[in-house]
């Protein structure tokens, strides 16, 4: 069954140099459950991680919103995402970290760093692309938690995934009826100035 895209909704936002508009769907959206990012700029392997960039200008993260997916209910937003950083852990406790940093010639870019997870990059079928996202990395990782937290490392949002208290070889997490790894989805909107 084909993805349904979300519903649009307008945002202002007065970060950067000037007045924009911003139409959802996001630029970025995040599925937990088999872990992948689809964008809709093709992200750039540097260095060990992937970066989120526009050649000319700087961007930034403007909103993060994270949803649930089986209702669509809002679990957090932040309109003021700029310098927010997004963790996500696996059962292993390895880290995938999602932020705006200086990049080359002092622009900003999104750097997604995934150092002990490696994410591979496919272009999305055009039958299966979603809101204009042609772009993915992905790997089938289970993740456990998700946190937002400001550069200095306060914690806005926190959500633990239901995880089984003994996994087992022939019961793996996967398998089992608590453990539930497409609970919600982050998107999150970008601006360049």
């Amino acid at each position: 069954m084909r993805n349904q895209p979300i519903s649009n909704t307008t945002i202002q936002s007065d970060y950067g140099m000037g007045r924009s508009h911003h139409d959802i769907p996001p630029a970025i959206a995040i599925d937990v459950g088999s872990f992948s990012i689809e964008t809709k700029s093709k992200p750039v392997f540097n260095n060990g991680h992937y970066l989120y960039k526009d050649e000319r200008n700087n961007i930034y993260m403007v909103l993060i919103k994270i949803i649930r997916k089986d209702d669509g209910a809002i679990l957090y937003q932040n309109f003021g995402a700029h310098d927010a950083k997004i963790e996500f852990t696996d059962l292993e406790n390895r880290r995938i970290a999602i932020e705006s940093v200086n990049g080359s010639h002092g622009k900003k870019v999104i750097k997604v760093e995934s150092p002990h997870l490696p994410l591979s990059y496919m272009t999305i079928p055009p039958i299966d692309v979603v809101n204009g996202r042609e772009h993915k990395l992905h790997n089938s990782y289970k993740i456990k938690k998700v946190i937002v937290q400001t550069k200095e490392g306060d914690i806005l949002f926190s959500h633990a995934t239901s995880m089984p208290s003994t996994p087992s070889p022939t019961s793996p997490v996967s398998a089992s009826p608590e453990y539930t790894d497409n609970k919600y989805r982050v998107f999150i909107q970008t601006e360049t100035a």
